[in-house]
């Protein structure tokens, strides 16, 4: 059995945990034990820490690396040497931290760096200047080197080789049901006629709220029947909820199973800043809902053409102009099977990370 360590900053509701959630929940268990350590208690992720429960996960934690390095280091590193880890699995948005760099090295360990997205706004220029000098360091060691999406890689890569591992998911979970619709609008007494904006992500500034709000906003002049509803939690959600006065615009906050929630929308719109390969828009295609997106976000996550994207230097009538329209159920189930064939399904996934390990 090969003992795997995951090393993560937190378990918020993002990208890399949706990841990790995936993997652990079909991973061969007799071949492969993953535990995790994290650098703050602080998990918003419920349904995360219920699985790790579940499946045996040990969580470790270390103190952050910015105010105790060295404590950190060493903390990682008896770790990983008094359980006999064979893989250090960072999954990570930068390279600002180096510590996983170094402990792998120093226990000789197998290193597997993981990007999850295509930019980082933390640190400023010296932590822009960091990751890139880290980015040198790990390159000058034995490195297996994962990504999500071709703009993630060549944030956190620049040109070196690496492996795209596509961010999977249980397709069947999120397909279009047309139960889930009637009863979740029913419980937030929104008509079927009714258009109604979906967005699912964490309130930070990469999802670019202030933006799709003002688009909303700008559509709602000329229907104001349509509703905007955002699910999710994070740093700035307070912030935008108070500053964010407006009837057709409903916040439900954190939801730890999201997946009924895009059969009640009709169309999405996601203005992000910058991204690695976002599940949010793989799910939404699985339940076939149509997508207008910022060019920002890769196109490699457009499997079924149902993403039109746009500039964020555009005005916000050439984004409302852009604007989907609403597909018929038919259309949402035929869309939803095509998704069955796609690259984004969890097993593929399971595979890619399995030769991973092993290789």
């Amino acid at each position: 059995m090969k003992k795997i360590l995951y090393y993560l900053r937190a378990l918020n509701i993002g990208g890399a945990e949706t990841f990790v959630y995936n993997v652990l929940e079909k991973i061969d268990t007799e071949q492969y034990h993953i535990d995790i350590v994290l650098q703050s208690d602080k998990n918003e992720n419920v349904r995360l820490l219920e699985l790790c429960e579940k499946k045996d996960v040990k969580i470790f934690y270390t103190l952050p690396f910015e105010k105790h390095y060295f404590k950190s280091y060493k903390q990682l590193l008896s770790i990983v040497k008094d359980n006999g880890y064979d893989v250090i699995h960072l999954h990570a948005n930068s390279l600002i931290n180096n510590i996983p760099t170094l402990v792998a090295r120093k226990a000789k360990c197998k290193f597997v760096v993981h990007s999850h997205n295509s930019n980082n706004n933390v640190g400023g220029a010296i932590g822009k200047y960091i990751h890139y000098f880290n980015r040198w360091l790990m390159n000058h060691g034995e490195v297996v080197r994962l990504s999500c999406s071709d703009k993630a890689a060549k944030w956190m890569f620049g040109s070196q080789k690496y492996q795209l591992i596509n961010n999977g998911i249980n397709l069947d979970t999120y397909k279009y049901n047309n139960r889930s619709r009637i009863e979740l609008r029913k419980k937030y007494n929104i008509d079927d006629n009714i258009l109604v904006w979906g967005h699912v992500s964490r309130f930070v500034e990469a999802k670019n709220h202030d933006f799709l709000i003002k688009c909303f906003d700008y559509y709602n002049k000329k229907n104001p029947e349509s509703k905007l509803v955002l699910v999710g939690d994070g740093p700035l959600f307070f912030k935008i909820k108070t500053e964010t006065n407006k009837p057709n615009i409903i916040f439900l906050g954190s939801i730890s199973e999201t997946s009924r929630f895009y059969s009640m929308f009709d169309l999405m719109v996601f203005p992000s800043l910058f991204e690695g390969l976002p599940f949010t828009l793989v799910e939404a295609q699985a339940s076939g809902l149509p997508i207008l997106a910022s060019e920002n976000i890769t196109k490699l996550v457009n499997i079924t053409g149902l993403i039109n994207y746009l500039s964020l230097n555009k005005s916000l009538d050439e984004w409302i102009s852009h604007i989907p329209s609403k597909l018929s159920e038919t259309q949402r189930v035929k869309t939803s099977q095509m998704m069955k064939n796609s690259v984004f399904d969890s097993d593929t996934t399971i595979k890619q990370i399995s030769n991973c390990y092993e290789n």
